[in-house]
């Protein structure tokens, strides 16, 4: 066999993989539009990241749906599944090495506050830093 005939074996394993893998946005639908689904928003959400409750008075399609499916029946869903929000505010964080107001103890986490509003099943990440050595700040 070439390298070249192994190349497209290759490619084509790993894209009957990529294929198998991947839902489908029927797939999602069906989750979106289980009986739990269709209790709530905050139900609707937890199905699937993609999944968006409309919320508009008189709609006569299920109120839990695939976002992209929202397109013309309920654009406000449709714009709106709903994104993770991470806000380290400044009022309430404290340098490294500053020394804490309440404790007059030097300052070795940061940010000590951090507001998140998260969308289930999507990953979302911020910096965080460690200073056991004020002068080497460590990300994590």
């Amino acid at each position: 066999m070439r390298f070249q005939d192994l190349n497209k074996i290759s490619f084509l394993i790993i894209l009957l993989f990529a294929l198998i893998q991947a839902e489908s946005v029927e797939e999602i639908r069906k989750k979106c539009q289980s009986e739990e689904g269709l209790q709530s928003c905050g139900s609707c959400t937890k199905q699937h990241p993609e999944c968006s409750w409309c919320s508009e008075p008189g709609i006569t399609v299920p109120r839990c749906d695939h976002r992209t499916s929202f397109a013309r029946t309920c654009p406000s869903a449709a714009n709106s599944a709903g994104q993770s929000e991470i806000t380290i505010p400044d009022q309430h964080n404290v340098p490294l090495g500053n020394e804490s107001p309440r404790t007059k103890q030097p300052i070795q986490i940061f940010p000590q506050q951090v507001y998140m509003r998260l969308k289930p099943g999507k990953l979302s990440f911020f910096p965080f830093f460690c200073g056991k050595n004020l002068e080497k700040k460590e990300k994590f």
